[in-house]
C-alpha cells in the first residue's frame, strides 16, 4: 500500500539478560521505495518507551486508588477545580448533605447559592491563590438539604487542601470533613444547662447569704436587748 504504519506503546515480551521482560515501543514501519517508485523494503524505526509507560501506569494506578479511597471514605470528600471552584469529584457522603440537588459540574456558588455572603468563596480563593490550607472546627454554615427547603444553620469540621499538577501549580482544592451539627447542638444544650444550673446555684447562694445576714442582724438586735435588760 506504500502507507506507513505507526505503532504507539506496543507491548512486547523480550528477553533481556536471559529474562523475559515486558517492554513498550513507539515505532514506525515506513516503505522504502526504489527509483521506479516500487517498494523495495521497509524501514523500521523504534523507540523504547518502557520506562515512561510503566511510570505513567503506576501513576494512573495510584490515582485510581486515591480516587477509590475518596469515594469510599467514611467522611465527605469533594474536589473544587479551577478559580471558579467547580465541583468535579464528590463522594456519596458529600452528596447526602444536599439530598438530590445537582451540584457536580457547577461552580460552588451557583450550585449552593445560599453560601453567598458567608465568606467561603473568599476562603477558597485564598487557598487557591496562596496554597495555604484551611482547617475549621464547629464552623456554622447556613445550608439547605434540598433546593426547595429553607436553609438551616448546620455545623461542620472540614479542611481545604490545595492540589498541585505536575508543574507544581494549584489546579484544584480537596475538601475533606464531616458534619457535627448534632454534636454541637448537644454541647450547646449541655452548656446552657450548666449555665442555668450555675445561675440557679448563684441565686440560691445569694438568697442564703441574705437570709444569714437578716438572721445575724436579728440576733445582734436580740443580744442588744438582752444586754440592756441585764443593766
Amino acid at each position: 500500500s506504500k502507507i506507513p504504519f505507526f505503532g504507539n506503546e506496543l507491548e512486547i515480551q523480550m528477553f533481556k539478560r536471559e529474562k523475559q521482560q515486558q517492554s513498550f515501543f513507539d515505532f514506525v514501519y515506513h516503505p522504502l521505495l526504489d527509483p521506479d517508485g516500487a517498494v523495495s523494503g521497509i524501514i523500521l524505526a523504534a523507540t523504547d518507551v518502557t520506562t515512561q509507560v510503566i511510570a505513567r501506569k503506576r501513576m494512573e494506578a495510584q490515582a485510581t486508588m486515591v480516587q477509590n479511597l475518596f469515594m469510599t471514605a467514611p467522611c465527605f470528600v469533594c474536589t473544587l477545580t479551577g478559580p471558579d471552584h467547580i465541583y468535579e469529584l464528590l463522594n456519596d457522603r458529600y452528596q447526602q448533605l444536599f439530598g438530590k440537588r445537582k451540584i457536580q459540574g457547577k461552580p460552588i456558588l451557583k450550585a449552593l447559592p445560599e453560601l453567598e455572603g458567608q465568606g467561603f468563596d473568599t476562603m477558597l480563593d485564598k487557598v487557591y491563590n496562596t496554597g495555604e490550607p484551611y482547617v475549621g472546627f464547629d464552623i456554622p454554615i447556613t445550608l439547605a438539604r434540598y433546593a426547595t427547603f429553607v436553609p438551616e444553620e448546620r455545623y461542620f469540621n472540614f479542611s481545604y487542601q490545595p492540589m498541585y499538577d505536575e508543574h507544581e501549580k494549584i489546579y484544584s482544592i480537596l475538601v475533606f470533613g464531616y458534619e457535627v451539627t448534632d454534636l454541637v447542638n448537644a454541647k450547646n444544650k449541655y452548656q446552657e444547662g450548666q449555665q442555668l444550673h450555675a445561675k440557679e446555684l448563684e441565686e440560691k447562694v445569694q438568697q442564703r447569704t441574705l437570709d444569714l445576714s437578716e438572721a445575724n442582724t436579728e440576733l445582734q438586735q436580740r443580744n442588744e436587748e438582752l444586754r440592756r435588760m441585764n443593766k
